[in-house]
């Protein structure tokens, strides 16, 4: 991992599930456009959109963070803290949450 406190929030938050909790969701030109728990539409970015789309209630961060990793042929490493940045701002804006 890139750094000691970026290691720690993934190691947290690893085995949790996230939940997407839209209202309604849209895919348009390569983004994804939801209405998030409070009807506020907001735009997302493609990565975001994958990992949104993953978010089941059954498959944990782990499991869909390994899966993106795979799609986008990166490292773990090199993705790890661009990855925790978006699931904090999807959670921020009451897209997903994210439980036990």
């Amino acid at each position: 991992m890139t750094m000691d406190s970026t290691k720690l929030v993934y190691e947290s938050l690893k085995k949790k599930h996230p939940i997407n909790i839209c209202k309604k969701m849209r895919e348009e030109q390569g983004m994804l456009v939801v209405n998030n728990a409070e009807y506020s539409t907001e735009i997302v970015n493609e990565i975001a959109k994958d990992f949104i789309l993953k978010c089941n209630g059954k498959r944990t961060i782990q499991d869909i963070f390994l899966l993106l990793c795979d799609e986008y042929n990166q490292s773990e490493d090199t993705i790890v803290q661009d990855f925790l940045s978006f699931i904090r701002a999807l959670q921020w804006k009451r897209i997903i949450c994210i439980k036990d």
